[in-house]
Parts: structure tokens; C-alpha cells; sequence
């Protein structure tokens, strides 16, 4: 248990020993008082992969089986899909437009 401070300047180390394979908790707050943990990325990958589990296990549970257009979706929230369609499209039209402008840029020597 650190410090926020100690595990301020702990931190480099305790990533150089997550890279040489050491993995554990370090569990840190102010003045000793647990808030938050530094782990490795595979414990943080994991706990996500989890949450998110939990996450479609409860979807599941309570989906009742109705779904959307996207076309529903925009009426109930005021926007005309027709109108967002085309002005996706243009903005595609612009984007393409600027990267290849870009494209035909000869770097300055």
C-alpha cells in the first residue's frame, strides 16, 4: 500500500517490473488510504473483458426481443435520417477530396 507521492515516484520501477513479468496490485491513495490500483495490462485487459461480460450477460437478461431502425432511432431523438445520411455523405465527399489533395502534395526539399 502507497501513497499517492510513493507511487508517484515508484511508478517507473514498478513498470519495469511489470515488464520483466512481476505482476501485482499496487494499490496506492492519499495518505495510505486505498482509492485506486496500478496493475498490468493483461490484469486491466481482463477486468474489462469482464465488466463487459457482466455488461451483455445483463442485455441478455432483460432484452425484450424489439428492435430499431436507425431511421426510428433519429425520428425519436428529432433528426431527419435523410438529412444526417446526406450530410455524411458530403462530408465523406470532402474528406476524400482533402486526403487526396494531400495525396498529390509534393513534400518541400
Amino acid at each position: 500500500m502507497l501513497s499517492t507521492e510513493e507511487a508517484r515516484t515508484q511508478l517507473p520501477g514498478i513498470a519495469r517490473e511489470f515488464a520483466n513479468g512481476h505482476h501485482r496490485a499496487v494499490q496506492f491513495g492519499p495518505y495510505r488510504v486505498p482509492q485506486a490500483a496500478i496493475v498490468p495490462i493483461e490484469w486491466a485487459e481482463l477486468i474489462e473483458d469482464l465488466l463487459l461480460a457482466e455488461h451483455l450477460r445483463n442485455r441478455i437478461a432483460t432484452d425484450n426481443g424489439v428492435r430499431y431502425t436507425p431511421e426510428q432511432v433519429a425520428a425519436e431523438i428529432g433528426i431527419d435520417y435523410s438529412e444526417l445520411v446526406s450530410n455524411t455523405h458530403e462530408l465523406n465527399k470532402i474528406a476524400a477530396q482533402i486526403s487526396q489533395a494531400s495525396e498529390n502534395q509534393s513534400p518541400e526539399t
